[in-house]
């Protein structure tokens, strides 16, 4: 019966001493789980933390590339402002250059005209030639030719309509050679003429004095537009006291 009561003893010992056991790794495996929840938490709180770092480094990197970016454009405005600045300046030397140019020019078109209008007015006997009669001058030469020439053909064409009718009534007891050697005469004495004055009178009719070099004569004359031709129209002399 002793046996039995130790037997028991010893088996509630252990049991005990089990549970006591058990209690502790129960109470040490609790707490662990408590340092390893609080780790975990921390962790995840570290996570979020970097998280939001990582987004706020995210959001300064894009802010400083879109500044960059803008920086770059800035610098290439102020480039092209500078580089614009000195086109203007060069294009502002160069259009004063080019007004001066044109200043000269034009003064040297004006002499020239002024010159070649001096020349034009202007015939020596010796550049007589038929010039045709699209001016009032051309015409004038064109038919003081004819008639050094010794041209009544010529010279008759060189007229406008009434001068033709008078002269055909002059020369209708003349011979076409007593014409030619009668105008030869008229103008063997004569060196050169000069335009001194054109003075537009009418529609399609222009006066003009002219000096005969050579005999010293100023002659007023009429010359005629006929289409688009001029037309010698005649000497104007003031009628002779009866």
């Amino acid at each position: 019966m002793r046996i039995e009561r130790f037997i028991y003893s010893v088996l509630i010992l252990i049991a005990a001493t089990a549970a006591l056991i058990n209690w502790r790794r129960a109470a040490i495996l609790s707490a662990d789980n408590d340092q390893l929840r609080l780790k975990i938490e921390s962790l995840e709180v570290d996570v979020t933390g970097s998280s939001n770092l990582v987004e706020i480094a995210r959001t300064q990197s894009d802010k400083l590339r879109t500044q960059t970016s803008e920086l770059m454009k800035l610098r290439s405005e102020v480039t092209q402002l500078r580089g614009g600045a000195k086109n203007v300046e060069h294009f502002t030397s160069e259009n004063q250059r080019l007004q001066a140019e044109l200043a000269n020019l034009k003064s040297s078109q004006g002499t020239a005209q002024a010159t070649n209008s001096a020349r034009a007015e202007h015939f020596p006997r010796e550049s007589w030639s038929f010039a045709g009669y699209a001016s009032p001058e051309a015409a004038l030469v064109s038919a003081i030719w004819s008639m050094k020439e010794g041209n009544p053909k010529s010279y008759l064409e060189s007229l406008a309509p009434t001068e033709q009718e008078r002269m055909a009534e002059v020369w209708q007891n003349k011979t076409e050679g007593e014409v030619a050697e009668k105008h030869k005469n008229d103008v063997a004495s004569i060196s050169g003429i000069r335009v001194l004055e054109s003075q537009n009178v009418g529609a399609g009719e222009v006066v003009m004095n002219v000096l005969l070099e050579g005999v010293e004569r100023v002659e007023k004359i009429r010359m005629n537009q006929v289409g688009q031709d001029w037309k010698f129209g005649g000497f104007i002399r003031e009628p002779q006291a009866p």
